[in-house]
């Protein structure tokens, strides 16, 4: 029973430790392929993809915080020349470190499940929607997504295909956020 604390902190350091390499590695997988910015997804996705980052982020302090108080103990200014630490309170801190050990793992896990949660909304979610140019050429309007521009003619992906705008015919350009569908006849 004496060496208990001992042994419950040198367990929470390995733990800790192995936890964060764990982590380290899955951000570093995180990195490698994939969108990397919320804002490239379509909404409501973004912000479920936001969501899961902030339950993340959560679930990581609140594991760090309880790890930490494993491996340390309870953050106190205490006189030891008062308070001589016996085998009862030995005892308790050891088992209140080791909660503190299991809680922290369970919501590093938790932390690790709604990091790949978000990874995976980030990667595979709908990407938002380009801006349209709308393009007006005497009393037509041509609109769609640009796909290059040579000689004045720009190319555009319209609804009906691909189409060649020559801009120097051009009496206005507009950006916006969609193209009107035109009306049936």
């Amino acid at each position: 029973m004496e060496q208990e604390l001992s042994a419950v902190r040198s367990s929470a350091t390995a733990w800790r430790n192995g936890l964060g390499g764990f982590l380290a590695a899955l951000v570093g997988f995180g990195l490698i392929k994939g969108r990397s910015d919320i804002s490239q997804l379509a909404a409501p996705w973004n912000a479920v993809s936001g969501g899961w980052l902030l339950v993340s982020l959560a679930c990581g302090a609140a594991a760090a915080l309880l790890l930490l108080r494993a491996a340390h103990g309870v953050p106190a200014l205490q006189n030891l020349r008062l308070i001589k630490p016996g085998p009862i309170w030995t005892h308790t801190e050891a088992a209140a470190s080791m909660r503190a050990l299991r809680r922290g793992i369970r919501w590093f896990f938790a932390c690790v499940v709604s990091l790949v949660a978000a990874v995976a909304f980030t990667w595979y979610g709908p990407t938002a929607a380009k801006p349209q140019l709308n393009v007006t050429v005497g009393d037509s309007a041509i609109c769609g997504a640009v796909e290059g521009l040579a000689d004045a003619h720009l190319t555009m992906h319209t609804s009906v295909g691909q189409s060649t705008v020559d801009l120097r015919k051009a009496t206005a350009l507009r950006v916006v956020d969609a193209c009107e569908k035109s009306p049936s006849p």
